[in-house]
């Protein structure tokens, strides 16, 4: 029989569908109120109810077109606003097209447009970055799970670690902390977990936050900043790996997974790849 995630992932473009009729309707009513400030008379009643199922299908159409519905929501980001911003504005375009067409654009205020274009952007906008900010920030109940981990480097790496740690509940590693030598990155956070330090703090570091493992997370350093680090890895007593590639990232996307020993070609630097 069909288990309830199998329904849920079958009826879920419906019912973002829904979600987003519901938001495009709740903005064109928004524009009314603010527009007539809670008191628009009858015949903008009128209007409002004539127009609405005329808004909603052609917003829907676009929103498809742009592929809005297929949108993952908990990873939402920049480029997705653009997504939105640009469905939006060529909806509203074509909602303008519509009313002339069936006689209604000349008895509608201008303003009510502008209104309804910020509101829906807001609003399903809204949406998606509260979905994304709710999953992110959902607190974590009881001790933290998984070997006690130091991460080496406060840039992209460990930015790509944390990232997935926070999404994937089921990986060996609690992150404690960062060390990072830009003394700028000191005492800030990055998702939640603090820089605690300098390269050179690890073996206090180590000793003060019982860290077992320390995960070198520095994406482009040069054979002999890298030999730096594992020697001060090494120094601080406990088991140290470091985070592959993009390239070998890509064959292995679990957290925990992705990380394995130093191998001599990390030491001797790697080889530029060339994108063609």
């Amino acid at each position: 029989s069909e288990g309830r995630p199998e329904r849920v992932a079958r009826h879920r473009p419906w019912l973002r569908i829904a979600t987003h009729a519901a938001l495009v309707a709740v903005a064109y009513l928004t524009a009314y109120v603010l527009r007539f400030d809670f008191q628009f008379d009858s015949f903008h009643a009128w209007q409002f109810l004539v127009t609405v199922p005329i808004l909603v299908p052609v917003r829907l159409a676009v929103f498809w077109q742009f592929g809005m519905f297929r949108l993952y929501w908990r990873h939402a980001g920049f480029r997705d606003v653009f997504a939105v911003l640009n469905a939006v504005t060529l909806s509203s375009l074509l909602f303008v097209v519509a009313l002339y067409f069936v006689g209604q654009v000349a008895a509608m205020p201008r303003s009510v447009f502008i209104i309804d274009w910020v509101m829906t952007i807001f609003l399903c906008g809204g949406v998606m970055f509260a979905t994304r900010y709710v999953r992110e920030m959902r607190p974590h109940h009881g001790p933290l799970a998984g070997r006690r981990t130091l991460l080496v480097g406060a840039g992209s790496g460990a930015d790509q670690l944390l990232r997935q740690a926070q999404h994937r509940h089921e990986h060996d590693l609690a992150i404690i902390g960062i060390v990072d030598d830009d003394p700028l990155t000191h005492t800030q956070l990055l998702h939640g977990t603090p820089v605690l330090g300098s390269t050179r703090d690890m073996p206090r570091l180590v000793a003060q936050f019982r860290i077992e493992l320390v995960v070198i997370t520095v994406q482009h350093a040069t054979k002999d900043q890298m030999r730096d680090l594992v020697d001060r890895c090494a120094a601080s007593g406990v088991q140290y790996k470091i985070l592959p590639s993009l390239t070998e990232m890509l064959s292995d996307p679990a957290p925990g997974g992705r990380l394995r020993e130093v191998r001599i070609e990390d030491l001797l630097g790697r080889q530029p790849i060339k994108l063609d």
